[in-house]
C-alpha cells in the first residue's frame, strides 16, 4: 500500500513537471509546447518526425524524459541515440514553407507533393539546380513566395519527402486532437 502510494505520488510529480513544463514553454517561448504521443505506434504523424539541426535525415521519437532528453530514432540507418535539450530538435509540423498567402504548413505540402508523384518518390533530384528545383516546385505548389523560399528549402523539401516515402510513412493528414484522444 504505502509503494503504491510513492509510485502514485511520483507519477503525479511527473506529470505535473510535465504541464508546468508546457505552460512555461508556451509563456516564455511564445511558441506552443506539444507533447508527443507514442500511443498509437502504428500510425506515426509528423509531430512525431524531428528534424534536429546539425544532424542529417529525420528522426522518430521513440521516447521522452522529463529532464529534456529525447530518445530518436533515425529514419535512414535505424540506429537509435538521444537528443539532449541543448539540440534544436524541431517535428515536422512544426515546420511551413512561404507562400503568397502566407504560410503554407509542411503537411499539406508533403500532401500535394505526394498527389503530384502519385504516392512514389519525387521525380526530382534533389541535386539538381535551382532552377529546375523551383521549376519542379512551382508544379506542387505555384504560388509559393519567390523572394522568401530558397533552392536549399525546396532541396530539403524533396530529401524529407523521399525519405518519409522511403521508410513508409505516407500519411500526412492532420489527426484531430479528439481522435488522438481516443485512440
Amino acid at each position: 500500500m504505502v509503494q503504491n502510494l510513492v509510485e502514485n505520488t511520483t507519477l503525479c510529480s511527473a506529470v505535473l513537471v510535465a504541464v508546468f513544463f508546457c505552460i512555461f514553454a508556451t509563456e516564455v517561448f511564445g511558441t506552443k509546447f506539444v507533447p508527443f504521443c507514442l500511443t498509437n505506434r502504428q500510425k506515426i504523424m509528423l509531430k512525431n518526425i524531428l528534424t534536429i539541426t546539425g544532424r542529417p535525415g529525420l528522426y522518430k521519437v521513440v521516447a521522452q524524459s522529463n529532464k529534456g532528453m529525447i530518445i530518436v530514432e533515425s529514419l535512414i540507418d535505424k540506429k537509435r541515440f538521444p537528443s539532449f535539450s541543448h539540440e534544436k530538435a524541431v517535428a515536422l509540423s512544426d515546420i511551413a514553407m512561404f507562400t503568397e498567402d502566407g504560410e503554407k504548413p509542411l503537411r499539406e505540402i508533403f500532401e500535394l507533393v505526394k498527389a503530384k508523384e502519385a504516392g512514389k518518390t519525387a521525380s526530382v533530384d534533389p541535386k539538381a539546380s535551382g532552377a529546375e528545383l523551383f521549376e519542379w516546385f512551382e508544379s506542387v505548389l505555384p504560388n509559393f513566395d519567390r523572394d522568401h523560399v530558397h533552392p536549399g528549402d525546396v532541396k530539403k523539401l524533396v530529401q524529407w519527402y523521399n525519405l518519409l516515402i522511403a521508410s513508409g510513412i505516407t500519411d500526412f493528414e492532420e489527426q484531430d486532437e479528439a481522435a488522438e484522444k481516443a485512440e
